[in-house]
């Protein structure tokens, strides 16, 4: 398993390479975002004037499956879709929510959201939402209560 600092040297050096083949991300500036005290993600922010400014995630840890993150991603657009306050997901040149890198037998898991004002605080709150609700569905929480 590997830690954040080298998740983050292998962003930097060999994810962000492919990023554009996966993204429409041609002429943006990507800049990574300070990580939260226990992050789990590489966060950049992807900017271009005149054009929507973007946040781009890179989940790095083993300890979820491909289709865990699916879920997480369809829960955050149908919230949008439904008028929640959250940012959209942002689907891939492919139209996939997630796309898949693997380098030195690491998996990371990218996925783009639509920038807004209540961001990054907004991924934040829903991972730790979307963490607590694996933990109730696993049986390790007592209660759904006290969730958000």
């Amino acid at each position: 398993m590997i830690n954040f600092n080298e998740a983050v040297n292998i962003s930097n050096t060999h994810v962000l390479a492919l990023v554009p083949e996966l993204f429409h991300l041609e002429g943006y500036n990507i800049h990574i975002i300070p990580p939260h005290e226990g992050g789990r993600n590489v966060v950049y922010t992807c900017e271009q004037e005149g054009r929507e400014s973007l946040i781009l995630r890179v989940s790095f840890l083993p300890d979820r499956k491909r289709e865990d993150y699916i879920a997480e991603l369809e829960y955050v657009r149908y919230l949008f879709e439904h008028d929640a306050s959250v940012s959209n997901v942002v689907s891939s040149k492919k139209g996939h929510l997630l796309e898949e890198i693997t380098y030195d037998e690491h998996t990371f898991f990218i996925c783009m959201f639509v920038k807004g004002s209540h961001l990054p605080n907004t991924i934040i709150i829903a991972a730790k939402f979307w963490e607590k609700c694996i933990s109730y569905r696993k049986g390790t929480l007592p209660s759904i209560a006290g969730i958000i």
